[in-house]
């Protein structure tokens, strides 16, 4: 792995850092980072009505934190929608170029915050994403990097096959989320440049969105009454796409020229209606009311040094928002304050992937990365210390980022 102008090597593979910010897309290498920019210097619940369980108190997981330690990089986490004690990670290895991958779950205890394995499931090819099924707690769904979508039981240990395996993408699968209102669908994001809806009972998509011109990194259904049958979608292309699945046409509905590089990630407001909240490798995080894509968006945010790899509101208050980056840092925004960074933590070693609320446990949220840490905290207490320096060389410093 070369860097224009400096850098050091990782196995045989080649990539050129222009100095755009634009990564040439010529292997899963650079599809997996995505283009990196870089600075010159450096409540309503979730579900519509009310949570399956009941609200915890910010101080029932006390103010403390935990790390878990994977065996694989991560990818993608998310806390169980049925309770506050049940998470999911995506993990694959070889930062997700080649090799395996894996489906793991965690317990999470209380008194103290801890995290232990419950199981983990492996698959033939990285996994990049993952959510909970809306339908039984004990499922959770993986998004593979041989384009294939599997459903596990991570609830009774011997039942190590998929319950399920979804094919229809020509390309690795790297964003997937289940219809929060719903609950009969679950949409893919695949970098063959589709979106697809799919019945879980059913092998096949029953829907193929097309529109993009790129790599589709995420798609994020709607999580109101008034937006259930909208899908976001985030591109290589610069755009965010919003899909009204009810239209026959598989075009789409809107399509927002957000960001000047290409768009990681996307998230819909959980009180807001039609708000969205997008991040991008141009280092920028921006809120937009998609009935006024025409004035720009509501707020740019600016503090990340490098591409903004993940965006996620929180489910508990409209202003909370969180952001995690290839800078290695999750930040904390109150998008509605003219000064919006509320804090930023620096606890990972190096990029941050994955990011999710609990929304059983006001202010608990979770990140993971390819450092192989999976953090646990609350906003609200006191914050991880950082990671222990890597044994070896980070992949960071091989693309001339801060270490």
């Amino acid at each position: 792995m070369y860097l224009t102008g400096g850098g050091g090597s990782v196995g045989n593979i080649k990539v050129i850092l222009h100095g755009s910010g634009s990564l040439l897309k010529n292997d899963r290498l650079v599809r997996t980072v995505g283009s990196v920019g870089r600075l010159g210097s450096r409540s309503a619940p979730l579900h519509g009505g009310s949570p399956r369980g009941q609200l915890l108190s910010a101080h029932h997981h006390c103010e403390m934190w935990t790390r878990q330690q994977t065996e694989l990089m991560c990818y993608g986490a998310q806390f169980s929608p049925w309770d506050g004690t049940s998470l999911a990670v995506a993990s694959a290895e070889h930062f997700g170029i080649i090799g395996k991958g894996g489906q793991c779950v965690y317990d999470l205890s209380a008194q103290p915050v801890a995290l232990r394995p419950r199981v983990t499931r492996r698959t033939p090819d990285g996994v990049f994403d993952c959510c909970w099924s809306e339908r039984d707690p004990g499922i959770v769904l993986s998004a593979c990097g041989d384009g294939s979508l599997r459903l596990w039981d991570v609830v009774r240990p011997e039942v190590s096959e998929p319950l399920a395996v979804f094919s229809g993408h020509s390309a690795e699968v790297y964003g997937v989320a289940w219809n929060l209102v719903h609950k009969s669908s679950f949409a893919s994001a695949s970098w063959d440049h589709s979106v697809r809806v799919w019945d879980p009972e059913s092998p096949q998509p029953i829907r193929a969105l097309m529109g993009h011109t790129g790599c589709v990194y995420a798609s994020e259904w709607a999580c109101g009454p008034w937006g259930a049958d909208l899908i976001a979608s985030a591109s290589a292309d610069r755009s965010v796409n919003i899909w009204d699945v009810r239209n026959p046409t598989p075009r789409a509905s809107l399509s927002i020229k957000a960001h000047s590089h290409e768009v990681l990630s996307c998230d819909w407001n959980k009180y807001l209606p039609m708000t969205l909240a997008t991040g991008s490798v141009d280092r920028l995080v921006r809120v937009w009311d998609i009935r006024k894509v025409a004035s720009g968006p509501l707020v740019t945010l600016e503090s990340h040094e490098f591409a903004v790899r993940k965006v996620k509101w929180s489910p508990h208050t409209p202003n909370l928002l969180l952001s995690a980056g290839y800078d290695m840092n999750v930040i904390l925004w109150d998008w509605m304050l003219p000064n919006a960074l509320l804090n930023k933590f620096e606890h990972h070693s190096e990029f941050v992937i994955g990011l999710d609320w609990n929304l059983f446990v006001e202010g608990q949220v979770v990140s993971c990365g390819w450092d192989q840490g999976v953090f646990v905290w609350n906003i609200n207490s006191q914050p991880p210390p950082p990671s222990p320096a890597p044994s070896s060389r980070p992949v960071a410093a091989t693309f001339g980022f801060k270490t």
